[in-house]
């Protein structure tokens, strides 16, 4: 008896170990790697953010239906909409329901 759980148990050990390799490579190559560009095949956290102004050097969210309270955390974040996309960078200000970011890069599509 004693033998088959320490079989169960390296076995379990070789599973939890090859599992933290695979996904610690998928982090690698998708989230660190500076010079990875297909994006596009990459996993977005959906979530419901209105953009209540835009200029030319931030724009400002309201985030009062966001769920997952990323845009409250300094970062590099990419925002995908219906007219196009934009880049954003560190906090600039927030007030309440408002939060304004710096920004990076913005792309609009003609409607």
């Amino acid at each position: 008896m004693k033998k088959l759980l320490y079989f169960l148990l390296s076995i379990f050990i070789v599973l939890m170990f090859g599992a933290g390799w695979y996904f610690s490579g998928i982090i690698y190559s998708v989230g660190l790697n500076p010079e990875f560009t297909d994006s596009g095949n990459v996993g977005t956290a959906e979530d419901r953010v209105k953009i209540d102004s835009v200029n030319s050097s931030s724009i400002t969210f309201n985030i009062e239906e966001e769920q997952w309270g990323y845009l409250y955390e300094n970062g590099l974040y990419g925002i995908i909409g219906q007219n196009g996309d934009a880049v954003v960078g560190e906090i600039l200000s927030v007030n309440e329901n408002l939060v304004t970011r710096k920004l990076l890069q913005i792309k609009m599509e003609r409607v």
